[in-house]
């Protein structure tokens, strides 16, 4: 009878794991323990007042230790997953991988050809369609010479490109920068010593507190 009821307690109702863990302790069913206590570890709600007073001091305190690095390990997971894998923060040199993952921008420097040319100042004559080259300046330079440079299209939005090039590379390097210091404060929370925390189910299958004695 007694096995019976159990299995159809068991069947029909799915009661919390801290019921089950106190049916446990008053009706000595020890196939209730070990499956509630995962899941209480498991829990991502706090542990409740009412919940301490049926686990007790010693219980209360494995479980919590239990329930902390369970927390650490799915926190190591997540950013593992997250940034762990990216190519930026793997060690190679920012730099060097940029000018590996760029397409065309850093890959290949033929740009289409320049047609800047050179002008007076006063009447807005052409003296010099050629390309700029200070070999064809005056000696002193454009600024003392009366001439003026009419530059391309490539040379009239390269200014904006290049600064928002930089721009974009810099916030690129303090991202990177943020997610390696991340990465490190959540490592360093992990064990030391090449030690590996277990899993829950492993503290639980080897516990000798499962059972409350009062």
């Amino acid at each position: 009878m007694r096995n019976f009821a159990i299995a159809q307690l068991e069947s029909r109702f799915q009661s919390p794991s801290i019921l089950r863990i106190k049916l446990s302790d008053e009706l000595n069913i020890t196939t209730w323990a070990k499956p509630a206590f995962i899941e209480l570890c498991r829990r991502t709600e706090p542990i409740t007042q009412d919940e301490a007073k049926v686990l007790g001091a010693e219980r209360l305190a494995e479980v919590s230790r239990i329930r902390e690095a369970e927390q650490r390990r799915k926190l190591i997971q997540l950013v593992n997953k997250s940034v762990g894998s990216h190519g930026l923060l793997d060690g190679a040199r920012p730099d060097d991988k940029l000018r590996d993952d760029a397409k065309c921008t850093l890959r290949y420097s033929s740009l289409p050809k320049c047609d800047c040319r050179v002008q007076t100042v006063c009447d807005d004559t052409q003296l010099d369609s050629r390309s700029i080259n200070p070999n064809t300046l005056p000696p002193k330079g454009l600024k003392d010479s009366g001439y003026s440079v009419v530059p391309c299209q490539i040379h009239k939005i390269a200014p904006r490109v290049v600064s928002e090039s930089l721009a974009l590379f810099e916030q690129r390097n303090d991202l990177v920068k943020r997610l390696e210091e991340l990465k490190m404060v959540v490592s360093n929370t992990a064990p030391q010593g090449g030690s590996k925390e277990s899993s829950v189910e492993d503290e639980i299958n080897r516990a000798t507190w499962l059972r409350k004695f009062t």
